[in-house]
């Protein structure tokens, strides 16, 4: 029997975790739409895909957007096939203490960290169930269960993303749609190392010493690497991981 050829998109998929996951998608066979803002590094993930002999389309949006959210779900459906994974990545990171976290700051980070997935969830959820069959990945993060001074929006945007992965799990799960959230801990990715510069900035101290200091209070004894990550992500978008569902992965070392 021929095997099925799956359709994914993954948001965010410019650099960092969300270039190292299309890739590892596409070694698995799979047909990747990526998207960001940047035209220039959706393509080089696309060239990175098309160089192994995959298949990928480079699709550029600002998923705060409703109207971009649709435009990129019609369009991937158009050029490839209608998703049967979806792999929401994109997000932000900006620090400030609570007096300074005002309503811009807070409504852009469960805009693109939240509220992005949830539109995408909506579009593509019911589709895969329809279907009998889909995989949705959100990219959380490991601070939902820590807590980090300076972090009240994007930690509430991701503790949202949990929650909506463990209803949208209870929903999907019989319908053959598994929902799961990867948690990973700190990478090595420029939204990373932007935090911590602004950490730094902020304490008046090395960037070093931050980093020393933030993986000694998330438990770990190095930064990841977004393969890593990535590896993870695969296998819960995998046919092997259908017996996965509404977890919350925690990726850490």
């Amino acid at each position: 029997m021929k095997p099925v050829t799956r359709t994914a998109i993954v948001t965010g998929g410019g650099r960092g975790i969300g270039a190292a996951v299309a890739v590892a998608l596409a070694r698995r066979g799979i047909q990747v739409a990526v998207t960001a803002r940047s035209a220039r590094e959706v393509q080089r993930t696309v060239n990175a895909i098309e160089a192994l002999g995959g298949k990928a389309v480079a699709l550029t949006a600002d998923l705060a957007e409703p109207s971009e959210v649709e435009r990129l779900v019609v369009e991937a459906a158009q050029r490839l096939a209608p998703p049967d994974i979806l792999i929401n990545n994109a997000g932000m990171a900006e620090g400030a203490a609570i007096g300074r976290t005002d309503d811009t700051l807070w409504d852009r980070h469960l805009a693109v960290n939240l509220t992005a997935a949830f539109w995408l969830c909506r579009a593509l959820g019911p589709q895969m169930a329809a279907r009998g069959w889909g995989r949705i990945v959100n990219v959380a993060s490991a601070i939902v269960d820590g807590g980090l001074a300076y972090t009240a929006a994007y930690s509430a945007s991701k503790a949202g993303l949990v929650g909506l992965t463990r209803a949208l799990a209870a929903e999907l799960g019989p319908r053959g749609v598994t929902v799961n959230a990867v948690c990973p801990g700190w990478v090595e990715t420029s939204l990373a190392s932007a935090a911590i510069e602004r950490s730094a900035t902020r304490t008046k101290r090395t960037a070093e010493s931050v980093r020393t200091e933030v993986l000694a209070r998330g438990h770990q004894t190095r930064f990841l690497t977004p393969d890593e990550v990535a590896a993870v992500v695969a296998y819960l978008a995998s046919d092997e991981a259908r017996a996965v569902n509404g977890q919350s992965v925690v990726v850490g070392n």
